[in-house]
């Protein structure tokens, strides 16, 4: 196809589809406060004489398509029968999220996900992670960020997933629903939100997020730029011929922080940074560039907001670290002092004994509790 020729792109957002014709300059849009509709809109503006046209899943059902004069079509549908239908077009297009059919995928970095959410997470100073929902990308990804062992995954119903997290957890969800789900049961049981349970969701949608019992912090996948992406792609491919990528990934746009991580600390300017870092292993003294923050006025918002001192909260992160490793997995003191950032294994058997009341042999036998302090 000539560059010069008008492009048709065809769009889904929830029920309703749109998509561009090469004949009239008409806009039909019936969602206009969509942010992937607008980011689309937005893109159509820069190509000359793209124009929107929406249709619905009904018409989608019947095979009512209107057809006539599209060249494309950009989809985001969780459907494999709808992917069939776009399929059985002949079309080329290009599904939001979700890999389904012959057409081309564009999605967010579900290892970017984990990540974000990790650099979040640790940050807010729990003794504990935990990951809600199935082993996949963004769990691996959330686990290698933090630790392998350090992380505890739970699965399966919410109220049983619930029993499993320890007290002062903070606790990523596989997507908003659950972590909703999982606010309400926290509070149906009298558990804190975020003061007993910190919790992150994943998707960042608004209507889940803000009507949430406590307002749910979440990943945004920042589906604008997907959208964007995809409509910059088959316009492309329709102009110059460039081959379709088979998958495409767009990094998260952030971490929309709410209530429900806004652990008492949280909100302290400095303090979050001086948090990641120590819990990194480095020193007092190294953190204070990041933070921005003296010395003494890093000591004084950890004497207001935690009660300690910088390097007391860093040993004691370090302890229940250890505490985690002699649980988690077969290591040696010697190894685990390494991994915790401790001098030696003696050095580990005398702190862990003197702060928990038990050698690290016992405690790992199940001798043990760590309750005392």
């Amino acid at each position: 196809m000539p560059g010069t020729d008008p492009v048709d792109v065809t769009f889904a957002s929830g029920h309703v589809w749109y998509y561009v014709t090469m004949a009239a300059l008409r806009m039909l849009v019936q969602q206009p406060g969509d942010a992937i509709l607008e980011a689309i809109v937005s893109s159509a503006r820069l190509r000359d004489r793209w124009q929107l046209v929406a249709f619905s899943d009904h018409l989608l059902r019947l095979g009512r398509l209107p057809l006539d004069g599209a060249a494309g079509i950009i989809a985001n549908t969780k459907d494999a029968q709808a992917a069939g239908r776009f399929d059985a077009t002949g079309l080329p297009w290009i599904n939001l999220q979700t890999d389904l059919g012959r057409g081309a995928h564009v999605a967010c970095d579900r290892r970017a996900i984990g990540r974000l959410a990790a650099e979040h997470l640790a940050g807010l100073g729990c003794p504990h992670l935990a990951y809600l929902g199935s082993a996949d990308e963004v769990h691996a990804a959330f686990r290698d960020a933090c630790h392998p062992a350090l992380v505890l995954r739970v699965d399966g119903p919410v109220t049983a997933a619930l029993r499993r997290l320890p007290s002062g957890c903070a606790v990523l969800c596989q997507n908003d629903g659950r972590a909703v789900e999982l606010i309400h049961a926290a509070l149906a049981a009298g558990r804190g939100v975020p003061d007993d349970l910190a919790i992150c969701g994943i998707n960042n949608n608004r209507s889940q997020a803000l009507c949430s019992p406590v307002p749910l912090t979440s990943i945004d996948r920042n589906l604008p730029a997907m959208a964007v992406t995809a409509a910059q792609a088959l316009h492309r491919h329709l102009t110059t011929g460039t081959t379709l990528a088979r998958k495409t990934l767009v990094r998260p746009l952030a971490c929309v922080a709410r209530r429900s991580t806004d652990v008492r600390h949280n909100l302290v300017p400095g303090l979050g940074p001086a948090l990641r870092l120590l819990d990194q292993g480095l020193a007092v003294a190294a953190t204070l560039p990041s933070c921005g923050l003296s010395r003494s006025t890093l000591e004084r918002r950890f004497r207001d907001r935690l009660g300690t001192t910088p390097g007391a909260w860093r040993s004691e992160r370090r302890l229940q670290r250890a505490a985690q490793l002699l649980l988690a997995t077969e290591l040696d003191c010697t190894a685990i002092a390494i991994t915790c950032g401790l001098s030696s294994a003696s050095y580990l058997c005398r702190a862990f004994q003197r702060r928990f009341g038990l050698t690290p042999s016992r405690y790992r036998a199940g001798q043990g509790s760590l309750s005392k302090g």
